[in-house]
C-alpha cells in the first residue's frame, strides 16, 4: 500500500521568515477541512532559478512568490494575462506538467487599494487627485501642546 502525501505549497522570498502566510493558509486549510501544507522557503536571488525549475521535485504543487523574485517567476513560467499585464507573477502552479503563473493581487490592489478606482466609473485622470493636505492634530499631554502633521489624501470626484 502506497501512502500519498498531502499537497504542499510554499512562499518563496528573500527574506521570507517574517511572513504570516503559513498561519493564514493553515487556518483556512483546517477550517475548510482540506489536507495540505504551506511552508516558507527563504531562497536567495542567485538560487531562485534552480529552486523554481525543481519545484515539483521538491514536493511542491505550487507556490506564492514575493520580492525580489516576482519578475523572474514571470520569465520562468507560462503567465496568464494578469501576470503579463503587471510584468510580475506571485502565484505558481503546475498544469499538465507546465509551470503556470498569475498575479491575482493585481486585481485587489487596483480595486481596493486605489481610492480613485471604482468599477462603475472610468479611471480618474491624475489631475483630479489633489496633493495630500496637512491637518493639525493637537494633543494636550502633561499640560503642553504638541502638534503633529497628519497627511490626509484628498480625492475630487
Amino acid at each position: 500500500m502506497t501512502a500519498t502525501r498531502p499537497p504542499l505549497a510554499c512562499l518563496i522570498g528573500w527574506p521570507a521568515a517574517h511572513s504570516r502566510s503559513p498561519l493564514i493558509h493553515h487556518y483556512w486549510l483546517r477550517t475548510l477541512g482540506i489536507e495540505g501544507g504551506y511552508v516558507i522557503e527563504a531562497v536567495p536571488p542567485d538560487d531562485f532559478r534552480d529552486f523554481i525549475l525543481r519545484l515539483s521535485f521538491r514536493g511542491f504543487v505550487g507556490a506564492n512568490v514575493t520580492r525580489p523574485h516576482k519578475e523572474l517567476a514571470l520569465a520562468l513560467s507560462k503567465p496568464d494575462a494578469r501576470a503579463q499585464a503587471v510584468g510580475a507573477a506571485n502565484t505558481l502552479w503546475f498544469k499538465d506538467g507546465e509551470l503556470c503563473s498569475t498575479s491575482p493581487t493585481m486585481f485587489w490592489e487596483v480595486r481596493v487599494v486605489s481610492p480613485a478606482f471604482h468599477p462603475m466609473r472610468p479611471a480618474m485622470p491624475p489631475s483630479s487627485i489633489q496633493q495630500p493636505e496637512l491637518s493639525r492634530a493637537t494633543s494636550s499631554t502633561s499640560g503642553t501642546n504638541s502638534r503633529r502633521d497628519i497627511p490626509r489624501p484628498s480625492v475630487v470626484v
